[in-house]
């Protein structure tokens, strides 16, 4: 169980080709992996954003906070790096086939 989302930006006129460009690209990612580069830049923007985004301690507070709230484990942040590294392309395939089976929702905010 759990609540998986996409988020997007659009210009106005052009949210259903958006769309379409996500759920084009997700249904092929569930039928063949990610190359490993693609994966391996994946990793790094997340790996950053993480590291970055805890440096200072009250999004260091809120980085723990998170996990404590969504998880039943919380880990350091050398171990949730560790845990991001350990993700392999045919993991990421099966989670995106997983979550396509799912019902969907649409969320939209703004002037469309």
């Amino acid at each position: 169980a759990g609540l998986f989302g996409v988020q997007v930006q659009a210009l106005s006129g052009h949210e259903n080709t958006v769309l379409s460009a996500v759920s084009e690209e997700l249904a092929k990612l569930a039928k063949s992996p990610l190359a490993e580069a693609e994966l391996n830049g994946a990793k790094l923007r997340l790996k950053h954003s993480i590291l970055k985004g805890s440096e200072q301690v009250d999004m260091r507070a809120h980085f723990f906070a998170r996990q404590a709230l969504y998880s039943d484990k919380v880990l350091c942040r050398s171990d949730y790096v560790s845990r991001i590294d350990s993700i392999n392309a045919g993991e990421v395939q099966q989670f995106v086939a997983k979550i396509l089976k799912g019902k969907r929702t649409l969320v939209s905010e703004g002037n469309s």
